[in-house]
């Protein structure tokens, strides 16, 4: 499963339902954890805030797109990134 660190500003937004959609920069490292080893895109994520498990939200990963740039979205970067689009967000059972 998936697992998005998060900081306190965006992961209050998908607390409160403003945001659905992660974004993630093309590199290695998220390509080899947003897809298994057929390149199947995972279904599940995990949002967590920071590094405890006490602030955690269960996702369902609907589709994971390839933008070509980050610059009109949440990175404003000029590289490709992997937007990932995100339902059914809700807090996990402790």
């Amino acid at each position: 499963m998936l697992i998005l660190t998060l900081t306190k500003k965006w992961f209050e937004k998908y607390v409160r339902g403003e945001k659905h959609t992660d974004y993630r920069v093309v590199k290695p490292y998220w390509t080899k954890r947003l897809f298994d080893i057929n390149g199947k895109p995972k279904k599940e994520c995990i949002l967590q805030l920071g590094y405890s498990d006490k602030n955690r939200l269960h996702a369902d990963i609907v589709k994971i797109e390839l933008l070509q740039s980050g610059a009109e979205i949440d990175l404003h970067c000029i590289e490709p990134v992997y937007a990932i689009h995100m339902a059914n967000i809700k807090y996990m059972n402790s």
